[in-house]
C-alpha cells in the first residue's frame, strides 16, 4: 500500500544521561511536537539532569521526524509545520499519556490519524493538538481518575517516549503509535509493607488493639501476619496493580 513503519525509542538517550558521573536524577521538562495538516508528524524530548554538586543541565533528545520530512530535509516554514509543546514545572513528572485520533467511519481502533495528545501529571492536564475526537472517548474527568486512587509518590513517572512513524510517499506520514517507559516504582509501593513487617517481627512495633481500626489497618494487620510466601505473592500482585 505504499506506507512502511519504523520504529523510534528514546530509551538510550535517559539512560546514557542517568549514567553519567555524579548524576542523581534524569527528569523530562518538555517535549515538542511538529503539526502538518493537523497530523503529529514529529516529536522530540527534552531532559533535565540534576547532578550531586547541586548544578542541572539542560540536554535536547533525538528528533523524530516521519521519513519522508526528514530525507527530503523539507524546510519547516515551506511545509507550514506548527511547532507545540508541553513544558513541566519543577517537581513535576507525566503519569499517563492519551492519544487522541481522527474517526475513520467504519474503522478500528487503530485507524485515524494521530492529531493531539492528553498528558496527565501530578498536578494537572495538558492537552496538545486536536483533542476533540478520541477513539477511547476519554475526557478530563475520566483521565484524571486513572490516579485518584493512587498515592502521589505510587504514580508512574514517565522518562522516556517510544512509538511507531508510519510513513508513505509525497507529504504524507505521521506519529502512528505512542508508548513511554516509566521509573520502576516497586519499591515505593511495597517498601512501607516490608519496613513494617519487618519492625513487626523485630518486635520494634506492635498492632494496635484499640477497636478502633479503619478498613485498611485491619488490612495491613492480616498482611503482616501472613505466612511468608503468602505475603511475597499478595506483593506480588500489588506491584501488577499499581505499576
Amino acid at each position: 500500500d505504499g506506507y512502511t513503519y519504523e520504529t523510534f525509542n528514546d530509551l538510550p538517550d535517559y539512560t546514557r544521561l542517568r549514567a553519567e558521573k555524579g548524576c542523581i536524577r534524569v527528569d523530562l521538562w518538555r517535549i515538542c511536537f511538529q503539526f502538518f495538516s493537523q497530523r503529529i508528524v514529529g516529536l522530540q524530548s527534552h531532559y533535565i539532569s540534576s547532578f550531586e554538586d547541586g548544578t542541572t543541565r539542560k540536554t535536547v533528545g533525538t528528533d523524530h521526524l516521519t521519513f519522508y520530512h526528514r530525507t527530503n530535509n523539507v524546510p519547516l516554514h515551506w511545509i507550514e509545520i506548527d511547532v507545540d509543546s508541553v513544558e513541566l514545572d519543577r517537581d513535576e513528572f507525566i503519569t499517563t499519556i492519551q492519544p487522541h485520533r481522527t474517526q475513520h467511519e467504519g474503522g478500528n481502533e487503530h485507524t485515524g490519524e494521530l492529531v493531539g495528545m492528553s498528558f496527565l501529571t501530578n498536578r494537572r492536564i495538558v492537552h496538545i493538538g486536536s483533542c476533540e475526537d478520541n477513539r477511547d472517548g476519554y475526557d478530563d474527568d475520566r483521565i484524571r481518575n486513572l490516579s485518584l486512587n493512587k498515592a502521589p509518590n505510587s504514580l508512574p513517572h514517565i522518562v522516556a517516549l517510544t512509538g511507531v512513524t508510519l510513513n508513505g510517499q509525497g507529504s504524507d506520514g505521521n506519529i502512528h503509535e505512542i508508548g513511554y517507559y516509566t521509573e520502576n516504582n516497586a519499591w515505593t509501593i511495597l517498601g512501607p509493607l516490608v519496613m513494617m513487617r519487618w519492625l513487626y517481627e523485630e518486635r520494634r512495633a506492635e498492632i494496635s488493639k484499640d477497636g478502633s481500626k479503619k478498613r485498611y489497618q485491619l488490612t495491613l494487620h492480616d498482611l503482616i501476619e501472613l505466612p511468608d510466601e503468602l505475603f511475597r505473592n499478595v506483593l506480588s500482585f500489588l506491584i501488577i496493580a499499581k505499576s
